[in-house]
Formats: structure tokens, sequence, C-alpha cells
């Protein structure tokens, strides 16, 4: 252990503690030989003052639809967060009592054990038992008058070698080079697996080693790496910023079964040296210190769509449709969802740069698919339209007021007459090339979308398109907005087949799952 640090990442011991305030007794009881259990109190105005700041926390960080970030009240911070709040209660309690211990003149704590708040409440007070090993108190025996015989130990050559070997490698100081990586080179990589197009971390979440690592060791030219065979062989010859692939068949009887006979490609890739661990030097140089990994899961969350769109060069795409109860949408514009719900989907469309849809919808319903927030409307997202044949009604809103809102239409036509009119209105024409079956690749229409620099995309397309991108997992996310009305009107469309789908395909569907006035708001990621 380092000097000055403590186990399970509590703080230093030699670090100075001052006894807080807040506790109303610190009651020590032994628990066997060089062991102690601390019991602390707590008033209930310091459970209570503490549940107060952690709920101010979290509501400065939390990303709410329909609220500004920060701006959620504290009782929807407290409905969503419910569990996550404990939790912080509970360590920032369990702190406050551990530190008390440590700081206590009575105890020379060697580790701490256990913490246990138990189940904290508040408005209530509360008990935090610690239980510490201590320092031993013990007097050394005569030991000088001792006699030992000491028998001779033969020791063959191989033996010698091998722990010399042994001291070796203990005693070896690593130096970074810029070569190729060779045999018995200790490699920093990253590396991850996909299975069929989907990422093997999602099918084996419990099992990491086999989906996706982030800066792990590996030494170069082992039969194994960590947990995957051929990693380790794989990085040999690889140089600082390589990217490369490896195609890795697991065996018929494999322990995990679904890799088990399966064919798995792993991208491997070293760190960028141009800015790789850069800015920490320059920090360190300066004599400040740094502390590594500590918001990695809400960095992750955070830039879950820059990951995304850096990795594969697509949109990171959200998916967005209103619905009745029963499952319907109309054949026309007319509204289904109330106004709270609306202004979600125009948030939804501010903080997305471009949005798809088909002629039909813009044919049907004539969408306007600009962001009508006060104050937001200029940054109404690129307007982006799938006509194959230019079957777009020239008296839609969408064209008609194209010279104030940016519009693309992505088609296959020949109709000059309906090209020379749609350039006069200033849209972008894309012409695009059909498949066989006369139909356009979605993924490729959306990797030129990507090319365009519209990297956070939202589909706003009515059930065909919606169907299409949710049956070839081309959504990120999905808002899925229900009405409470029931539609009797013979001119509405069933739905049924995409909401099964959407909880067919997305593991999460509960993390926005709430009501705006009568109206549910269900985000599927």
């Amino acid at each position: 252990m380092r000097e000055g640090s403590c186990p399970n990442g509590l703080p230093s011991l030699s670090e100075p503690q001052k006894r807080p305030t807040n506790i109303v007794n610190l009651e020590i009881k032994e628990a066997g030989d060089a062991r102690k259990v601390a019991i602390v109190s707590f008033d209930s105005e310091e459970i209570t003052d503490q549940e107060k700041q952690v709920c101010q926390e979290f509501s400065r960080m939390a990303n709410i639809p329909g609220f500004r970030k920060g701006k959620a009240p504290l009782q929807v911070i407290k409905k969503r967060y419910s569990k996550e709040l404990k939790e912080e209660l509970n360590r920032k309690v369990s702190t406050t009592a551990y530190e008390a211990v440590l700081e206590h003149k009575d105890i020379r704590v060697f580790s701490i054990l256990k913490v246990d708040a138990g189940e904290l409440e508040p408005n209530s007070p509360a008990t935090v038992e610690v239980t510490v090993d201590v320092e031993p108190e013990f007097e050394l025996p005569d030991y000088e008058s001792f006699e030992f015989t000491i028998h001779p130990a033969e020791v063959k050559e191989e033996e010698e070698e091998k722990a010399l070997e042994g001291l070796k490698d203990q005693k070896a100081a690593f130096e970074e080079t810029d070569r190729a990586v060779a045999e018995k080179d200790y490699v920093k990589c990253s590396y991850e697996g996909m299975l069929d197009g989907s990422p093997v971390a999602e099918i084996l979440p419990d099992k990491p080693m086999y989906g996706k690592q982030t800066n792990t060791w590996e030494e170069a030219g082992q039969a194994k790496g960590m947990g995957v065979e051929a990693i380790a062989q794989g990085v040999v010859g690889m140089k600082k910023d390589e990217k490369k692939e490896i195609e890795i068949t697991f065996e018929e009887d494999f322990e995990l079964a679904p890799l088990a006979g399966k064919k798995v490609i792993y991208s491997i890739e070293d760190k960028d040296p141009r800015s790789f661990n850069k800015s920490k030097k320059i920090l360190k140089s300066n004599k400040i210190t740094i502390k590594s990994g500590l918001l990695s899961n809400k960095v992750n969350e955070l830039y879950k769509s820059y990951n995304y769109i850096k990795k594969y060069e697509l949109p990171y795409i959200t998916g967005k449709l209103a619905c009745s109860s029963d499952l319907s949408i109309l054949r026309n514009n007319s509204p289904i969802t109330n106004n709270y719900s609306r202004s979600v989907s125009h948030l939804l469309r501010y903080q997305n740069q471009g949005i798809l849809t088909s002629y039909r919808t813009v044919n049907s319903d004539n969408p306007k698919l600009t962001c009508r927030i006060n104050g937001l409307e200029k940054f109404s997202p690129i307007r982006i339209v799938i006509d194959k044949d230019l079957k777009i009604k020239t008296n839609s809103y969408i064209v008609n007021n194209s010279k104030k809102d940016k519009t693309i239409i992505f088609h296959n036509s020949k109709n000059l007459s309906k090209l020379r009119y749609l350039k006069k209105k200033n849209i972008n024409l894309i012409n695009f090339e059909v498949e066989n079956d006369n139909y356009f690749d979605l993924k490729k229409i959306l990797k030129k979308i990507y090319k365009l620099g519209i990297h956070n995309l939202l589909i706003e397309g009515g059930k065909s398109l919606t169907y299409q991108m949710i049956s070839k997992n081309l959504f990120n996310e999905f808002y899925l907005f229900k009405s409470n009305k029931i539609l009797y009107s013979k001119a509405k469309i069933k739905v049924f087949d995409i909401k099964k789908n959407l909880d067919s395909k997305f593991k999460n569907n509960n993390l926005v799952n709430t009501y705006l006035d009568k109206d549910r708001l269900i985000h599927y990621y």
C-alpha cells in the first residue's frame, strides 16, 4: 500500500480530520482482538440537511425532458432519482461517520472493514456502525535468547535461473517506445467485439472482458489475452494510433453459449499519442493533483451520442411518434396529444441538428417540422425529406417556406420541371442511388446525412418510415407519446406492431415513463 493511503478508497489516515459538530454521540465497543465497533449517532436535523444537499446536487446535474438543465422541481427529482438519492445520502452520512472515527483520539485505525448506515430517512435520527481493525498492542518476548536450527537446502541450477528471471521481471522498468509492438512487450490498448453487427458488450453485459475493454494491459505474443484468445497476439506489429481488426471463432463447446461456435470481430486500437495524456502531463508539471475515472459512468452517458457518431460515422438517431390510447394515428394532421407533449416534441427538435421524414407524411399532415419554443425558433433543425419520385406537394408548407428554413430532399427522379421548381424554392436536391428493389438503402442515406455534418437526427416519419428504422435497428433512442384519447375515426392507422417492436428491441423503457397531464411519455434507450 502506498504511504498515506487507506484501503477501500477511504481518506488518508495521515490527513488531519476535524470532529464534525453534527454528531450527537460516538461510542466505542470491543469486537474481538484488535477489532472495534464505533457507533456514531446523528440528530434528525443533520440527516434532513444532508438530504437537502443531495437533492440540490442532483437538481443541478439532472437532464429531464421538458425542463431546462438544473431547473426541474425537487419533487420531480425525488420521484425520478429516488433510489440514487437514497444511495448518495447513505454515502454522505457514512463518510461523515468514518471520518469521525479516523479522528477519534482513542482509536488507532489500521483498516476500515465495514460501514453500516442502515436505512436513512429525512427528519429522523440515524446511527452508523463503523467496524475497524485497530493496531494491536502487545509486548515482545525476549527473542534474543531464542535458538534455531538451520537445515541446508539444495538448490538446482534451473530453479536458480527461474528465480532470477522472476526477479528480473519484478524489477523491470517500463520504457515507452515508438517502434512497432514486439513479442513480450506490454501494451496498453482498447478493444471491442462485434457479433453479427451487434456489440458483444450488449449481448454479455456481465462479461466485459469478452465484449469491450478500455486501457487494458496485454503481454504481446501470449496465447491468451484478458479472456479472449488472440487479442495479445493481435497487438504484435501494431504502432501507436493504429487500429486493427482481428477475427476470432470460438469453439463449439465454449463456456459462454452466445459465443459458442460464433465468429467475432474484435477492433483493437492504441491511444492517439498526439493528445493522449498530454493534458495530464501539463497539469502534473504545474503540481496539480489528478484523480481519474471518478465520474466515468456519467461522462460516458453525457458523451454517448458523440462516442456513437465517432465510432460508426452515423448520426445519433432519436425517434418520435405520437399515438392514441388505442395505439393509433390519424392520416391527417389532427392533433392527438396535448400541449405538454407537443412542447417536449419541440424541445426534441431544438436538441437535434436535422429532422427526417417522408413525402407521405408531408403530403398527408403538411407539417412545419420547426421548433416553436419562444426564443428558440432560430434553432430549428434542417428538414430532410425522403422522396424517391418527387411526389411532394408543391403547395406544402415545407416547400413554400424552404427559403426560410433549410430543406433537403433525397430523390431519384428525372422529372425536370419538378426539379427546376424545387430548386427555385432553394431546396437542396440530392439525387441518390436506389438498390435492386428500387428503394433507397436507409443506412446509406444516413451515412450521407452524417457526411453533410448532421450528427444528431430526429425521425418524425409516420408508421412506414418508423417501422423501417426499427426493423433495421437504426434508432439509438425513441420517444413514444400516448394520448388518453381513443380514436374512432375510420382514417386511423394502427401502430401496435411499432409498440411491440420497441418493447422487444430496447432493453430500457423506464428512464422516462411519466405523465404529461393526461398524456403518457415512454422513453426507450
